[in-house]
């Protein structure tokens, strides 16, 4: 019997890239007085950089990834990179609970 390959998710962390690079070129419309989000600027700005925080360099992540995804038998879920694992621990929590610690870390408390 051939060997039957099953998809794979993939749930990658953080990544050394260029995404907080480019997804950042928009922040300075929250900065502005006039803005909804202007109290949550800093907030908004350490978000936008949080996925870069202790990345996984990209070589070191295609490196595993490729190891994993074609093991004989591939894992269903592969995580990988910084933080992977976070999502899915959020995910778990009550809301109230998970809006209260993102909120914080990220000052959402502070928009009106």
């Amino acid at each position: 019997m051939d060997h039957v390959r099953r998809p794979v998710v993939v749930q990658p962390g953080g990544v050394q890239s260029s995404i907080a690079d480019s997804g950042s070129r928009e922040l300075e419309r929250f900065h502005s007085p006039d803005s909804r989000y202007h109290e949550a600027y800093e907030g908004i700005r350490k978000r936008a950089y949080a996925s870069q925080k202790g990345a996984m360099p990209t070589p070191d992540f295609a490196r595993e990834l490729v190891r994993q995804a074609f093991a004989t038998p591939a894992p269903r879920l592969i995580r990988l990179g910084a933080g992977s694992d976070t999502l899915p621990k959020l995910a778990r929590m009550p809301g109230k609970v998970r809006d209260r610690i993102l909120s914080g870390r990220y000052e959402l408390d502070k928009i009106r």
